[in-house]
């Protein structure tokens, strides 16, 4: 019986979604991607960083550091909002994941979590091994595509449903 209940259990998911609000006072302001005009003394202010083992480089909207625990909270801001959506946007999802990547080379820590914060949501996304596997697959494929123009689509009618691309310059549309 036990092992029927254990095999039935869903692997638990990279992010959860929640309220959107920036970090409390456990944290405070470790970079930012703005220029500012006023400069807060112990910030990083508008710096492209850069991971030679990727060859990746990024500007993460802000990254808070805990005052505590040393660990670095990578913060993407998006424009749009989410709605009833369980999950954040794939390439929402991805970026933040290379930041991850970037962060840890860059600064010397993994962050163990990031957040994507929509107007009407934020998901609170761990850096976990599945995630690095996906994002540094995906780093992979888009180079493998660029070196040989050629590129599988990956269709489906949950992933092509809400795409840009539908009904423009996709081959794919009539899903």
């Amino acid at each position: 019986m036990l092992r029927k209940i254990l095999l039935n259990i869903k692997p638990k998911e990279h992010y959860k979604k929640v309220k959107p609000k920036l970090p409390g006072i456990a944290y405070r302001l470790f970079y930012t991607d703005e220029k500012g005009e006023t400069r807060e003394e112990g910030v990083i202010y508008s710096k492209l960083l850069h991971s030679k083992k990727y060859d990746i480089s990024g500007k993460p909207d802000y990254i808070y550091i805990n005052r505590n625990s040393g660990m670095l909270l990578p913060i993407e801001l998006k424009s749009g909002s989410i709605g009833d959506r369980l999950e954040p946007r794939p390439g929402d999802l991805m970026q933040l994941a290379m930041y991850f990547l970037i962060i840890e080379e860059a600064f010397d820590v993994r962050p163990i979590k990031g957040r994507v914060i929509y107007k009407d949501a934020m998901f609170i996304v761990r850096n976990t091994k599945k995630l690095r596997k996906k994002v540094i697959g995906t780093l992979r494929d888009m180079r493998e595509m660029l070196k040989t123009g050629e590129q599988e689509a990956n269709v489906s009618f949950p992933i092509c449903k809400n795409c840009v691309c539908k009904d423009t310059v996709c081959e794919y549309c009539d899903l």
